[in-house]
């Protein structure tokens, strides 16, 4: 029988939507997210080169019954350079969210001023196409899916195609 980590990244690699896991997640989200990352890092030979930061405002956390957000892992292959043309037929069903990329330039404390990070960062605009290998995952009735699921397939990452600084 295969892991959650392996029904999301062959949903992914076969392009075939499949269905919340819920409670078959088995294991923490996290744990299935870094496996699923891994594995998807591993077939398509793309590093691991940031990070994604869902969940931000209190409605999307008040819906999902969480107070913080939360964290997915963005490959090399999902950051596209400014005009670059997304092919949205490779894609489940994206949507489309305006964003700040921050990259980090040098290493940062743990409870760095906003000035210290103002500082060791560049900040371009983005344009994120978050997406979902579940079914029916945006539209109708919301939440449609869970945290847990949320997390497990990597916070929804889709592409994100990063401006000038």
């Amino acid at each position: 029988m295969s892991s959650p980590a392996e029904l999301l990244d062959d949903a992914a690699r076969l392009h075939r939507c499949m269905e919340p896991l819920g409670a078959a997640l088995g294991q923490a989200p996290y744990e299935v997210q870094r496996a699923g990352v891994a594995r998807r890092a591993r077939r398509l030979g793309s590093a691991p080169i940031g990070y994604k930061v869902a969940l931000t405002s209190p409605a999307t956390q008040a819906a999902l019954g969480t107070d913080q957000p939360a964290i997915g892992r963005l490959l090399a292959a999902d950051v596209l350079p400014s005009g670059s043309t997304v092919a949205l037929d490779r894609m489940f069903s994206p949507v489309l969210e305006a964003e700040l990329v921050f990259r980090v330039r040098e290493d940062l404390p743990v409870h760095a001023a906003p000035e210290q990070i103002a500082r060791a960062c560049e900040v371009a605009a983005g344009l994120e196409c978050p997406d979902s290998r579940y079914a029916d995952w945006f539209g109708g009735a919301y939440p449609v899916l869970g945290l847990d699921d949320v997390i497990a397939d990597n916070c929804l990452t889709g592409l994100v195609v990063v401006g000038d600084t």
